[in-house]
Protein backbone atom coordinates (compact mmCIF):
# COMPACT_ATOMS: atom_id res chain seq x y z
CA UNK A 1 0.00 0.00 0.00
CA UNK A 2 2.68 2.53 0.94
CA UNK A 3 4.62 1.91 -2.28
CA UNK A 4 1.43 2.30 -4.32
CA UNK A 5 0.55 5.61 -2.64
CA UNK A 6 4.13 6.72 -2.95
CA UNK A 7 4.49 5.88 -6.63
CA UNK A 8 1.08 7.11 -7.71
CA UNK A 9 1.09 10.38 -5.82
CA UNK A 10 4.00 11.94 -3.96
CA UNK A 11 6.67 11.85 -6.71
CA UNK A 12 4.18 11.88 -9.60
CA UNK A 13 4.73 15.17 -11.50
CA UNK A 14 1.17 15.25 -12.89
CA UNK A 15 -0.36 14.78 -9.43
CA UNK A 16 1.97 17.39 -7.97
CA UNK A 17 1.32 19.99 -10.68
CA UNK A 18 -2.42 19.58 -10.21
CA UNK A 19 -2.11 20.22 -6.49
CA UNK A 20 0.17 23.21 -6.93
CA UNK A 21 -2.63 24.96 -8.83
CA UNK A 22 -4.76 24.77 -5.66
CA UNK A 23 -2.34 26.68 -3.42
CA UNK A 24 -2.84 26.06 0.28
CA UNK A 25 -5.43 23.32 -0.31
CA UNK A 26 -2.98 21.45 -2.53
CA UNK A 27 -0.24 21.79 0.09
CA UNK A 28 -2.64 20.36 2.65
CA UNK A 29 -3.34 17.37 0.40
CA UNK A 30 0.39 16.74 0.03
CA UNK A 31 0.71 16.91 3.80
CA UNK A 32 -2.08 14.37 4.23
CA UNK A 33 -0.33 11.93 1.88
CA UNK A 34 2.89 12.32 3.88
CA UNK A 35 0.91 11.59 7.05
CA UNK A 36 -0.37 8.38 5.46
CA UNK A 37 3.16 7.31 4.49
CA UNK A 38 4.61 8.14 7.91
CA UNK A 39 1.75 6.42 9.70
CA UNK A 40 2.12 3.27 7.64
CA UNK A 41 5.85 3.23 8.27
CA UNK A 42 5.39 3.76 12.01
CA UNK A 43 2.91 0.90 12.32
CA UNK A 44 4.01 -1.57 9.67
CA UNK A 45 7.58 -0.50 8.76
CA UNK A 46 6.84 -0.61 5.03
CA UNK A 47 8.58 2.56 3.83
CA UNK A 48 12.08 2.05 2.48
CA UNK A 49 14.95 4.52 2.77
CA UNK A 50 14.90 5.38 -0.94
CA UNK A 51 11.32 6.61 -0.55
CA UNK A 52 12.31 9.11 2.13
CA UNK A 53 15.29 10.22 0.02
CA UNK A 54 13.07 10.81 -2.99
CA UNK A 55 10.53 12.81 -0.98
CA UNK A 56 13.30 14.93 0.55
CA UNK A 57 14.76 15.60 -2.89
CA UNK A 58 11.40 16.58 -4.36
CA UNK A 59 9.81 18.53 -1.52
CA UNK A 60 12.56 19.79 0.76
CA UNK A 61 15.71 20.19 -1.33
CA UNK A 62 14.09 21.26 -4.62
CA UNK A 63 14.47 25.02 -5.16
CA UNK A 64 11.33 25.30 -7.31
CA UNK A 65 9.20 23.67 -4.61
CA UNK A 66 10.58 26.04 -1.98
CA UNK A 67 9.08 28.91 -3.92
Amino acid sequence: MAKHIFRSRLPNPRWLEGLKRHGYKGAGDISKMMDVILGRDATAEVVEGWMYERVAGKYILDEEMKQ
